[in-house]
């Protein structure tokens, strides 16, 4: 969390006053302390794996309270595009007619920010999605976004690097941590369904942490 600090005073007078505050509410927050925190599990749908390549048709967040997913807080937006979704529609099944009604990245980040307010980011694959979050808010906003994280798949990998000597393609997958888990299976590719299976995931990981 230090480096985080460094980072967030760094870029402090390139963020505008809505990150600033963003990372304020950040300042009471503890890694290390489960559940003395509040989280935002957090997927995008995208067209391409690389930011400078493809763009979100999609974003969903699930909010933790006290080792709880709450649903009534979480939401789920389509994103309108520059370009056609192209052949990513295999994968996450949003065609361009669907996003006729879609709103814009400026639409989108005072309610992610808001939602964001005080919690640590979880992801699973952390890396992909914060690429395409950090160059929102840098085009909106001055600055990457450089909130606390938890990242289930690094979770996940360092768990099974103290157990097993090889880890195989696909072991770290969502659906294949969640089987380890006990979780049901889900289908894959949509941004709601992955946010909430990547929070259950989380809760699992800390419920087997205290139980070991």
């Amino acid at each position: 969390m230090l480096g985080l600090r460094l980072r967030q005073y760094w870029y402090r007078r390139q963020a505008d006053a809505s990150l600033q505050a963003l990372w304020l509410s950040s300042n009471n927050i503890r890694l290390g302390q489960y559940h003395k925190n509040r989280y935002l599990a957090v997927d995008l749908e995208t067209t391409a794996l690389n930011p400078k390549e493809g763009e979100v048709v999609s974003i969903a967040w699930v909010p933790l309270e006290n080792g709880q997913i709450d649903m009534c807080q979480a939401a789920h937006y389509l994103l309108s595009t520059n370009d056609s979704v192209g052949h990513s529609a295999t994968f996450h099944h949003i065609r361009d007619c669907d996003l006729g009604d879609a709103l814009s990245v400026s639409d989108v980040m005072p309610l992610f920010f808001e939602a964001l307010k005080g919690r640590v980011l979880i992801f699973h694959c952390a890396a992909m999605d914060m690429a395409f979050l950090d160059q929102w808010c840098v085009r909106l906003h001055g600055a990457r976004l450089l909130m606390p994280l938890v990242d289930t798949l690094a979770l996940e990998r360092k768990r099974l690097d103290s157990r097993q000597p090889i880890i195989r393609a696909g072991d770290l997958r969502l659906g294949e941590c969640r089987q380890r888990y006990n979780l049901p299976e889900y289908p894959p590719h949509n941004a709601m369904s992955d946010a909430l299976a990547t929070a259950e995931l989380f809760l699992a990981m800390m419920a087997s942490r205290g139980s070991a």
